[in-house]
């Protein structure tokens, strides 16, 4: 973890010397709790990104945790990023996964895609130190109530090439996630949110988590915040 951020923070540093004239964005996208009446989790998700418009970096980190002080995993990707066209980008780089047992490695590809001035798609695959392919895809609406009010559904899903069984993990799709959140600002940087999601595992991967008595779905509601900048 401290080699990627080292990593990041040099290269931030690089490219935003006078001479390169590039622009540094950061977001706490999701900084939020999630309440199920039992097993409650904190979930965050950030990123910094350095570019010029066309070629940059991003340093995204994410993590979560059931409720309590320490965190039970935490992803973070350096990526290199080229627009392509006024909507589209194609993300290239590393990933690394921080959990309890041994950390895991992965090459990553990923697309990003605005339709519209509301709606993102993103697609991500990663290959990992193991050979194994998995990958996620999320749509992400923003829609303005109001000047300060955005209302903000999600729709994910998982998948995986092949079986992966030190994580309980089968083959094809393996889990969505579906969400809602309403998103109030406060000021040019801060806002809060509360909403609702929706999580479960489907396919061969539900059946070995009934198998084993784990949760395979879970609703909860969420209250958290967010910052831009």
């Amino acid at each position: 973890m401290k080699a990627l951020l080292a990593t990041g923070l040099t290269i931030a540093t690089l490219f935003s010397s006078p001479a390169l004239a590039q622009d540094i964005e950061a977001e706490v996208d999701l900084f939020e709790m999630q309440f199920d009446g039992g097993d409650d989790a904190f979930v965050f998700d950030s990123t910094l990104a350095i570019g010029n418009g066309v070629d940059g970096v991003a340093l995204k980190v994410e993590g979560g945790s059931e409720a309590g002080p320490d965190l039970d995993e935490i992803g973070a990707q350096l990526l290199y990023t080229r627009t392509i066209g006024a909507r589209t980008t194609l993300l290239m780089g590393v990933r690394r996964d921080f959990l309890p047992g041994d950390d895991i490695n992965y090459a990553t590809v990923a697309v990003e895609h605005s339709v519209g001035d509301i709606v993102e798609l993103e697609s991500y695959f990663y290959l990992s130190e193991h050979g194994d392919l998995t990958a996620t895809a999320q749509a992400l609406v923003a829609a303005p109530l109001t000047q300060s009010l955005t209302f903000e559904p999600r729709f994910e899903v998982a998948w995986a090439a092949q079986d992966i069984v030190e994580e309980d993990i089968a083959s094809g799709l393996t889990g969505i996630s579906v969400s809602a959140r309403l998103r109030q600002a406060i000021g040019p940087i801060l806002n809060v949110y509360g909403g609702v999601i929706h999580e479960r595992l489907v396919g061969d991967t539900r059946s070995i988590a009934r198998a084993a008595g784990e949760s395979w779905n879970i609703s909860s509601f969420i209250i958290g915040a967010g910052m831009a900048f």
